[in-house]
């Protein structure tokens, strides 16, 4: 991992919002598995939230890919850098992609590096249903 900043979480989720308050709304947050009625499937809004210890307060530009179980990279985005007040709290990122075409069962990578090639830091399972009961959910 880099030396000018550490991962501390990531979260995958439908949608993150922000109110006037600076509050986030996160909406619909996965576990590691996304269960999903067929494949391929769309997802037509993807978000991510990572949380950073940052040891400076000048970042580069922030760049993330979501790859396949083949490694194959599915989306990629760099936004620009930024000046945060402090490094004593974490920086937060949440970006939002959409939309997600989720071809094939497996574990999806994501990867995130700010001013540097991004590194994979997050790693989650897309499946199908595996009884009736995770189906019935679905229909919902």
């Amino acid at each position: 991992m880099a030396a000018d900043y550490k991962i501390l979480s990531v979260m995958v989720c439908d949608d993150i919002r922000f109110e006037t308050n600076g509050k986030e709304i996160i909406i619909g947050v996965y576990n590691n598995t996304i269960i999903v009625p067929s494949l391929p499937t769309v997802f037509p809004l993807l978000a991510f939230r990572v949380a950073a210890k940052l040891t400076k307060t000048k970042m580069g530009n922030v760049t993330f890919y979501l790859k396949d179980p083949s490694g194959k990279e599915i989306t990629a985005h760099t936004i620009p850098g930024r000046t945060v007040e402090t490094t004593d709290d974490p920086a937060l990122f949440s970006l939002q992609i959409g939309p997600v075409v989720f071809p094939l069962a497996g574990v999806y990578s994501f990867w995130f590096g700010i001013d540097r090639k991004p590194e994979k830091t997050f790693t989650f399972r897309v499946r199908l249903p595996t009884d009736a009961t995770e189906s019935a959910r679905l229909e919902t």
